[in-house]
């Protein structure tokens, strides 16, 4: 089952305040209406299917679904304001983080075992 704006809009609502979803419903025993949904991790669950908080802010405030990767302008994933939020293809973003081969231990200066 896709998700409908008009459905997330019922089940969440966006606190402009502090820039994050909160519950409007209680969808299971975990949740509790007004508490901020995912408020420890980056997914929210809605009628069984996990969706990346970035990516429903996206769909909350532009009205689509992105094709491309969201992410985030400064980096916190606290963040999922839509000013915060850009497009990025796949191609783009694996372009900038590439690492070379080798490099196991994620710093761009060092290639050990050469």
């Amino acid at each position: 089952m896709i998700l409908t704006l008009e459905r997330l809009n019922e089940v969440l609502e966006w606190d402009d305040e502090i820039g994050n979803f909160k519950w409007r419903i209680k969808l299971s025993k975990k949740t509790r209406i007004g508490d901020v949904a995912g408020k420890n991790t980056y997914l929210i669950r809605i009628d069984g299917v996990s969706y990346i908080k970035t990516r429903l802010s996206w769909f909350k405030h532009y009205g689509y679904w992105p094709v491309d990767c969201v992410l985030l302008r400064d980096g916190d994933s606290k963040n999922i304001r839509p000013e915060n939020l850009y497009l990025e293809t796949r191609t783009e973003k694996s372009k900038r983080c590439y690492r070379p081969p080798g490099n196991y231990d994620g710093g761009n200066w060092a290639l050990w075992g050469l």
